[in-house]
């Protein structure tokens, strides 16, 4: 699938052999200490390579073209989900269109009901393809590809970027942000512009007992942002160090079907689209608030179903 959806695999495949052999040239420069860290991400990267190039090689022998392909909505659509827990505390949609060279992020509030459950159930209990069509239900997007990031990921993710700049709209104050056993600590920071480290970051991420969840959902799509952006500026596609630490980090600390190759290829292909922030489902748009039978907070759609929040979707991804 993923050889079908973009063009210029060889391109990428080329880039990250050149990247391999300069990190090669790095080994004989650095200190004994050293040598052995270097040398096993050095084997790492060059085991992804090996298994990549013999299933572009097989692909490219059975006649298989590079031609784009996007779902019949015309977009390529992302799940993210943050995960803490069994839980799925952010679920957020990046929906990417080629022809508008976008990226629209939609989140998903965790207390949406649908088919008698909390959208933020379905992962735990029924896995992520049963996550997909209740997605699918509540927007009119499948999402084709997803990342499932625990805490401790994104704060390495965040850190081995050398952090992320953010500007806070308004001062956050929260007298309760989790601490360790089941305490509470405070976490403030001042409206301005922000460098946060991954600690920071996830804080202000993570936040909501001074706001609420759709404020919450605002600032991770933020996040998201800033963390493209901050690849962008360090030049990530050539910056074997950043490049090869994350993807190792993703690697084994994301449930994701998003492998180096295709990694590579979002970093190239998508790197200059505009990042459309700000759609959060709320009652301030297409839900109200009530309580199930069993007395549990729920959202519901205000129509009574889907099609208003379908033709919403429809109107800012594809328009």
């Amino acid at each position: 699938l993923l050889y079908q959806k973009f063009t210029g695999g060889e391109t990428v495949l080329n880039m990250v052999a050149e990247t391999v052999l300069e990190l090669e040239g790095k080994v004989n420069d650095v200190h004994d200490e050293e040598v052995f860290g270097l040398q096993k991400q050095l084997t790492e990267a060059q085991d992804r390579i090996l298994l990549q190039s013999e299933a572009v090689e097989s692909l490219v022998d059975a006649g298989v073209s590079y031609e784009p392909m996007v779902a019949e909505d015309e977009t390529l659509d992302i799940l993210i989900l943050g995960t803490h827990g069994s839980l799925t505390d952010t679920i957020m949609l990046a929906s990417v269109n080629p022809e508008l060279e976008s990226v629209t992020l939609l989140s998903i509030p965790r207390d949406l009901a649908v088919n008698g459950r909390r959208i933020n159930e379905f992962y735990y209990r029924y896995g992520m393809e049963a996550l997909r069509d209740q997605i699918y239900e509540i927007t009119g997007l499948y999402p084709e590809q997803y990342a499932v990031v625990d805490l401790a990921a994104f704060e390495q993710i965040v850190n081995i970027l050398g952090g992320i700049d953010v500007y806070v709209e308004k001062d956050l104050y929260d007298t309760r942000y989790p601490g360790p056993n089941f305490t509470y600590e405070t976490f403030s920071v001042t409206a301005g512009h922000h460098h946060f480290d991954g600690v920071t970051a996830l804080k202000y991420a993570r936040s909501r007992k001074s706001t609420n969840d759709f404020d919450r959902a605002k600032r991770q799509q933020q996040i998201v942002e800033a963390v493209r952006q901050r690849i962008e500026d360090l030049d990530l596609l050539s910056n074997s160090d950043e490049l090869i630490g994350i993807f190792n980090t993703v690697y084994s600390s994301v449930d994701t079907d998003i492998d180096l190759l295709s990694f590579l290829s979002y970093l190239k292909q998508y790197r200059e689209f505009g990042i459309e922030q700000g759609h959060v489902l709320s009652t301030s748009n297409y839900l109200y608030s009530t309580y199930n039978v069993s007395g549990a907070y729920v959202l519901l759609p205000n129509a009574g179903d889907y099609s208003e929040i379908w033709e919403y979707v429809a109107g800012v991804v594809l328009d």
